[in-house]
């Protein structure tokens, strides 16, 4: 999920303070789908455990898996 906001306001702190916010809004929702990616895997890949689907899940999010990308 891309936030695209502009922020124009007058307070420098509590703009920082807003984007800060918006990127741990952003972190949750990707850790929300990377979980789910998880649990996907582990339900239809009954030979791999919890910490290799994290593996996976990780090269999935960097983009090192060819023609595959997640949609946030």
């Amino acid at each position: 999920m891309t936030n695209i906001i502009k922020i124009e306001i007058l307070e420098p702190t509590l703009a920082k303070d807003l984007q800060g916010i918006i990127k741990n809004d952003d972190k949750a929702h990707q850790a929300k789908i990377h979980n789910e990616i998880v649990e996907d895997l582990l339900k239809y890949f009954h030979k791999i455990n919890q910490e290799q689907a994290k593996d996976i899940v990780r090269l999935f999010a960097m983009g090192k898996i060819r023609n595959l990308k997640i949609n946030y």
